[in-house]
């Protein structure tokens, strides 16, 4: 019974996400409210907050599938002897075929956040989050908790801008690609 119930977790979930997208992309994101996803998902607003507790959370649900994706591989991957390198290039592959997998909600989520101080800011949260995240599977490589958290933070900043490069492109050029490339600058700038 436990699956029947994720499942209808799940399926009300992505209505919510959906719904919510489509609201912001027609109408802007300021001028709507939670009350007006919830109407328009056929919900009641405390739904919509059990869900997603912040209106932010409902543009970068994405971003969260994501996490919880990489802490995954990460758990998967740390028993496999990988160096430094070899694992956030792995996690770094996962992540992007996701992505381009089904690119419509990022390239929708990042045209809805253009110019929103609120969302901007929700998505500098989340890359603070990233850094504490990946700099948790870096632990092991380092002695000290500092330098995981600059070595994420490098390899999370250049992530972040070959996200922001794909989506601007239109999500045509390959993100895998891009940041295959990333790790390649950041490989060559290290070793100088």
């Amino acid at each position: 019974m436990a699956g029947l119930r994720e499942r209808k977790r799940a399926e009300l979930s992505s209505r919510i996400e959906h719904t919510a997208i489509d609201l912001f992309e027609r109408d802007g994101y300021s001028a709507v409210s939670v009350r007006d996803v919830a109407a328009a998902a056929q919900i009641s607003e405390r739904t919509v907050f059990r869900y997603y507790p912040t209106k932010p959370d409902l543009v970068f649900a994405v971003e969260a599938r994501w996490m919880a994706m990489y802490k995954s591989e990460a758990d998967r991957l740390a028993t496999e002897g990988l160096t430094v390198t070899e694992l956030l290039a792995r996690i770094s592959e996962a992540i992007s075929a996701f992505i381009e997998n089904d690119p419509t909600p990022v390239l929708r989520a990042f045209a809805i956040a253009q110019g929103v101080p609120e969302l901007q800011a929700k998505q500098a949260s989340n890359q603070a989050t990233w850094d504490e995240l990946v700099a948790d599977s870096l632990d092991q490589y380092f002695t000290t908790r500092r330098e995981a958290l600059v070595v994420a933070s490098a390899v999370m900043g250049m992530i972040s801008h070959s996200v922001q490069t794909w989506a601007q492109s239109g999500g045509t050029a390959s993100l895998g690609t891009t940041i295959a490339d990333g790790f390649d600058i950041l490989a060559t700038v290290f070793t100088k």
